[in-house]
């Protein structure tokens, strides 16, 4: 993948494109801040993140997240109601939109995903797999052809899986 060196004016543009969130990361900062401050701060952001895509790596400070609790459902007062949201820092989240935009360009221009690959595509979300899924079993019944489904219900996957596990495969 080809990671063209960007220009100010492309990552004001990233920026101003965000929402202005009032949710602060580790280092107490909103995008409100981050939008305020953008032309003055462009310069230095812009060689930072030229040096991230010419040495093919994600800087370190910007990989440190504040973790906070969310409420899912029931009692406020359980402990396992609650799941863990990491709020990544502001810097990162102009960043990632810069790599994804270069991950689009790339996937595009060389024609490398598949057909049915949705999600991840823009434009292309999971609501145009489920029309295809509901044609393709119209078109078997219309046919009268059989037809088969295995739908899983992924909400509360996060919470299937075996913590403690999940830790030992990040600290390795």
């Amino acid at each position: 993948m080809f990671l063209l060196p960007m220009v100010e004016c492309e990552v004001i543009s990233v920026v101003n494109g965000c929402k202005s969130k009032t949710s602060t990361d580790c280092d107490d900062i909103d995008f409100r801040l981050i939008k305020s401050v953008i032309t003055s701060i462009v310069k230095p952001i812009t060689h930072i993140f030229n040096l991230s895509f010419k040495s093919g790596t994600f800087p370190e400070k910007m990989k440190i997240a504040k973790v906070i609790p969310h409420f899912k459902s029931g009692s406020k007062n359980y402990f396992n109601n609650y799941r863990p949201i990491s709020l990544l820092p502001q810097l990162s989240k102009i960043l990632e939109k810069l790599y994804s935009n270069r991950l689009n360009t790339f996937t595009k221009t060389y024609d490398i995903l598949n057909p049915c690959q949705y999600g991840f595509k823009e434009r292309i979300s999971t609501t145009h797999a489920l029309i295809k899924v509901v044609s393709e079993i119209t078109n078997s019944l219309n046919k009268r052809k059989p037809s088969i489904g295995v739908f899983i219900d992924l909400q509360k996957a996060f919470d299937t899986v075996d913590h403690q596990l999940l830790y030992c495969k990040y600290t390795m």
